[in-house]
């Protein structure tokens, strides 16, 4: 069963929770006696404190989509390329069979224009072949095994290129859902010692329960 995507548990930017918490960590230390009297003792602000250098170490969502979108500027690069190779191989393939004609359709490069890309690689290995069966009809067009073998070598280019790109959306899915696990781990620290600020100052420090409020608009329930 496919695992349910994890959802934020705080309704702000992921950057202004890493502001929010690392400014109430300050706080924190200034009144640590007071928090110790209620539990609270350094140890626990430190480990607060490591939640927020190891959140803020990990690679945000953009730094992710963006390693992504290069990787996929770099197949559909060589896609232009293969299909640019392909249609030099069957304009040679074209002086002696027109596209109506068996012998033109056994290439099998008919509509890998607009072709999705597991139906482009398939069908270059099928022009590729086909090329190399039938070689010696062709020379007099100057098509050529060495033209063959470069638009099979940038096949395979293409397909490590689709399974870089694809290996990166999938990195990129997996690092936004652990940051978000942390983000949410986070949060929930962050919220719980905030209560202990609030409930030490509510009656004797009106500027320091006001230091430990988090302004978080709760999301409005589903309907």
């Amino acid at each position: 069963m496919k695992q349910k995507p994890l959802e934020p548990s705080f309704n702000m930017p992921q950057a202004e929770l890493l502001l929010m918490a690392s400014t109430k960590l300050g706080y924190m230390r200034r009144d640590a006696a007071d928090f110790a009297g209620r539990g609270v003792k350094p140890a626990r602000l430190d480990g607060f404190d490591t939640l927020i250098q190891q959140f803020a170490d990990m690679p945000t969502e953009e730094e992710m989509v963006q390693s992504a979108a290069v990787l996929t500027q770099a197949k559909d690069a060589l896609r232009v390329q293969l299909l640019s190779a392909m249609q030099a191989l069957m304009g040679k393939v074209g002086l002696k069979h027109n596209d109506r004609t068996p012998a033109y359709k056994a290439f099998g490069t008919s509509g890998l224009n607009s072709a999705r890309e597991a139906e482009l690689y398939t069908g270059i290995r099928q022009a590729v072949r086909v090329g190399r069966r039938t070689l010696s009809d062709y020379k007099e067009q100057g098509v050529t095994e060495a033209e063959l073998a470069a638009l099979a070598d940038l096949n395979e280019q293409f397909l490590d290129a689709l399974h870089e790109q694809q290996d990166a959306e999938n990195e990129s899915y997996s690092t936004t859902q652990t940051r978000l696990r942390a983000a949410n781990a986070l949060y929930e620290e962050l919220s719980y010692l905030s209560e202990v600020g609030k409930a030490l100052y509510v009656q004797t420090d009106v500027t320091k329960h006001e230091q430990y409020v988090i302004y978080d608009k709760v999301p409005a329930p589903k309907q």
